[in-house]
């Protein structure tokens, strides 16, 4: 995979959780505000909670962090010459 649509990939992977985490501020806020009902609360909640966990495993199915390891006790091959 080229590294332009990894980018692009990863960049929507981080608007899918940065909208679930936005639409929690929301709810939290119109909580607060005491202008919704408490099932248009739970509801919004429920899909801010599915947004933002969404966007996180879908990054790491893609990614893959976990597969590649920095060792610190390895030297970086540095390929300057």
């Amino acid at each position: 995979m080229s590294q332009t649509s990894d980018g692009a990939v990863n960049q929507s992977f981080a608007l899918i959780t940065g909208a679930g985490f936005i639409l929690w501020m929301l709810v939290f806020f119109l909580a607060a505000v005491g202008t919704a009902s408490a099932a248009t609360l739970v509801i919004l909640l429920l899909i801010g909670a599915f947004l933002f966990f969404s966007g996180i495993i879908s990054w790491l199915v893609h990614q893959q962090p976990f597969r590649t390891f920095d060792d610190i006790n390895q030297p970086v091959e540095e390929e300057s010459h």
